[in-house]
């Protein structure tokens, strides 16, 4: 999918966007302050626990990229799966070890750097995510394999979650509202459920496009990881109106 918004417009509007939402949680949190059962930072404690996961991705994300780099058995790919798990607080419903055998293949030729992708793997973007899809099923499937394929070849795949896809649509209604602006061509989804296959590969190939306009390499994980800091503030301020409400009723 081409879109004709460019990153920089694209990144324009995603500061707007976390601007917007800083201002939004600030205000929040000070109508919150004199309310009873805030912890000792006066922030409500679901808030306080969304905010925190950050600091976990941050923290982990290069250990996990640097030990994904040693897929060479079934136990290596288990912990690369406990890793993926670990970024979405989950547990595989079937052994990840038991996947290796099928999964194997595609996945030591994706981490080849000779090789060129997806060309020479012999497997679509759409068929890769789906063929580790069915190791891992549930609402969670597509973002599961985003994690997984990621961690393996973090040049070659990028994550998505719903935090990328609440900040994405925030920025895409924020250029609907200025008919000068181009619009971007794709929604992506705000739950685990919501986000298909074809919305991930239509979002990688958006990201694959700025890539290349770019006058200096960037990974994925540079793009997406903007995005994500937007939609976690996103995820912050529903957590502080879901225990407002909770505390009003």
């Amino acid at each position: 999918m081409a879109s004709k918004v460019s990153w920089e417009l694209f990144h324009e509007k995603l500061v707007d966007v976390e601007n917007d939402a800083r201002e939004e949680l600030q205000e929040l949190r000070a109508q919150a302050a004199t309310v009873h059962g805030k912890d000792r930072t006066g922030h409500d404690s679901s808030v306080v626990a969304a905010a925190s996961t950050g600091d976990w991705y941050n923290e982990t994300y290069c250990a996990f990229v640097h030990r994904a780099q040693t897929l060479e058995a079934a136990d290596d790919f288990s912990v690369v799966a406990a890793f993926a798990y670990s970024w979405a607080a989950g547990i595989p419903t079937r052994s990840p070890s038991s996947a290796w055998g099928a999964l194997s293949p595609s996945l030591t030729k994706l981490q080849d750097a000779r090789l060129d992708y997806p060309g020479q793997i012999g497997k679509s973007r759409r068929s890769l995510v789906k063929e580790v899809m069915k190791h891992f099923t549930g609402d969670h499937g597509v973002i599961m394999a985003s994690k997984i394929l990621h961690f393996i070849a973090p040049e070659r795949v990028p994550i998505i979650d719903s935090r990328v896809g609440m900040a994405w649509n925030r920025v895409r209604d924020k250029l609907a509202t200025s008919p000068a602006d181009p619009q971007m061509p794709l929604k992506l989804g705000e739950t685990p459920g919501e986000i298909s296959v074809k919305r991930f590969i239509d979002y990688w190939e958006i990201l694959d496009q700025w890539k290349r306009s770019m006058p200096r390499p960037r990974g994925y994980r540079d793009l997406e990881g903007q995005i994500f800091r937007v939609g976690k503030l996103l995820a912050e301020i529903k957590a502080e109106k879901r225990a407002r409400k909770k505390r009003n009723s």
